[in-house]
């Protein structure tokens, strides 16, 4: 059976992340409560499988993020929103290891390192 590509609507989450494809078609992160402490912001970020014609949007995993200033300056040089940031790096980081792969709290400098290909996948997307 053919590999489905990434615009099939039948397509789940984790096989798109596996096959390393480009997760914003399957899923969207949200990013809330923010926090802006002494080193950066601390924010509730939650992934959901996008909604599909008849089919309610369902919610696959949630973590809390530390964004760092630096982390934050490295991806966006104060252009966008915070948030927007950390909404991307779940986002980028779960199309890439996996949405289980997200633990619970995480600071974006270790998705930065377990995630090799992070600064590129960010570069297009912010």
């Amino acid at each position: 059976m053919p590999e489905p590509t990434p615009h099939d609507p039948e397509r789940s989450a984790d096989a798109a992340a596996n096959a390393g494809a480009d997760v914003r078609a399957v899923m969207r992160a949200e990013a809330e409560n923010e926090v802006e402490g002494d080193a950066g912001w601390t924010f509730d970020v939650t992934l959901y499988r996008l909604e599909r014609p008849g089919v309610p949007e369902q919610r696959l995993a949630s973590t809390i993020l530390r964004l760092s200033w630096q982390d934050y300056e490295r991806w966006c040089s104060g252009t966008l929103p915070p948030s927007s940031v950390a909404e991307q790096v779940v986002r980028c980081a779960a199309a890439r290891l996996g949405v289980d792969a997200i633990p619970p709290t995480v600071d974006a400098s270790t998705l930065h390192r377990r995630t090799p290909e992070l600064d590129d996948d960010l570069a297009a997307c912010l």
